[in-house]
């Protein structure tokens, strides 16, 4: 009994070591049991990162330009899956505010057919959006892209993607990783950045099917001011869905 114990004790702690903590931007998630996070020199070769580039540099307060970290998870099982996590800042803003504009933006880029659209379950501020992307051996991926805003200058895409024929099964352990999402409460981005009225609202997603009080979280994170570069959040778009073309 001792034994078992000790055991589960030890599955714990190796269950929690698992989870990730982005330091500069307080952010934390716990990836499903069985991805594997790439080291740097897999990372710069997967997303074609060069080496004299300093990768996830630290945020600091006096930050005047655009700043990504950058991380991702492989399946050590046979069961497909993948996780990519953006966590951006941009003195600019937001790169999006309302989930049409980040729809836009996706078909614009072409290589994610979009299903679904539909607010984060609150407290997060946020959206996702859920479709199919062909892998370049033909095999169907499905793939849902969580859009966190973090601040208003901050946010974070989590980006889930699994062969279709295996999303079923997967997506139990893609919807605890979700659930596992903390970060600080965006207290500072209420209002527009500049102090003016907001413009941009967003009105509930036909055909959502969103947790009780998604309309009014989409309310609140809608009423903001979209002050973020396109060039900005179609470059973030271009790394964000190519790693489908490269999955194996």
């Amino acid at each position: 009994m001792r034994t078992f114990l000790c055991l589960t004790l030890l599955a714990t702690v190796l269950h929690a070591q698992e989870s990730f903590h982005d330091v500069d931007f307080d952010f934390s998630f716990s990836p499903p049991e069985g991805l594997v996070p790439l080291d740097e020199q897999e990372l710069r070769g997967f997303m074609k990162i060069p080496d004299d580039f300093e990768l996830n540099a630290p945020l600091t307060e006096d930050m005047t330009t655009d700043l990504v970290h950058k991380f991702y998870w492989r399946d050590g099982t046979d069961l497909g899956r993948e996780i990519r996590l953006d966590i951006g800042y941009s003195p600019r803003g937001l790169p999006f505010i309302r989930p049409e504009d980040f729809a836009d933006a996706v078909v614009a880029e072409g290589d994610l057919t979009i299903e679904t659209k539909e607010p984060l379950k609150p407290p997060h501020p946020g959206f996702t959006l859920t479709g199919t992307a062909m892998r370049p051996d033909d095999v169907e991926l499905r793939r849902l892209v969580a859009y966190f805003i973090l601040g208003k200058n901050s946010y974070a895409f989590l980006t889930l993607t699994s062969p279709s024929s295996r999303w079923d099964e997967n997506f139990g352990a893609f919807s605890a990783a979700l659930d596992s999402v903390t970060f600080p409460p965006p207290s500072d981005v209420t209002g527009s950045a500049g102090g003016g009225g907001a413009t941009n609202r967003s009105k509930p997603l036909e055909g959502s099917q969103a947790a009780p009080g998604s309309a009014e979280a989409a309310e609140k994170w809608g009423s903001l001011e979209v002050t973020g570069s396109l060039v900005l959040a179609m470059v973030l778009l271009m790394g964000l869905f190519a790693g489908g073309k490269r999955s194996s």
